[in-house]
């Protein structure tokens, strides 16, 4: 089982961060997640503070006027936070509290493959927050 594999990641306090973190975005890809985002958008903040949801906007951040932090809700009810900062990454951060069962685990890895779908990506990991030499899910593959 999965879950057996990975859950000694969980451990800790419970505010401690996971993160899910995609490289070499391109233009292309944070248009389809924009585009994907559209209607799973549940808090939207920016650099300047919180914003209505339909004022996502994929010009302003690729222009580099607005950065975001977009929160989801997957199927599984697990909110999670993209940030949406850096236009070479996108980062994901999920609080341990949050993942403690295998189907919470199950819903996270489903969540984060769907994304990579949606952008393309074939070069994503899940780590520990800052340490991702210690990755424990590299392209969907749990190690």
């Amino acid at each position: 089982m999965t879950w057996n594999k990975v859950k000694q990641h969980f451990n800790g306090h419970p505010g401690d961060l996971i993160e899910v973190i995609y490289k070499d975005m391109s233009a292309h890809s944070w248009e389809a997640l924009f585009k994907w985002l559209t209607d799973k958008t549940t808090l939207l903040r920016t650099q300047h503070g919180y914003i209505d949801n339909k004022e996502l906007s994929f010009k302003s951040f690729i222009s580099g006027e607005l950065s975001y932090i977009v929160t989801i809700r997957t199927t599984g009810g697990l909110d999670l936070s993209l940030a949406i900062i850096d236009d070479k990454t996108l980062d994901i951060d999920i609080e341990l509290g949050d993942i403690q069962s295998a189907s919470a685990f199950d819903d996270l890895l489903e969540s984060t493959n769907k994304i990579a779908s949606v952008i393309g990506s074939v070069n994503y990991i899940i780590c520990p927050e800052f340490q991702v030499e210690q990755a424990f899910v590299i392209n969907g593959k749990t190690l």
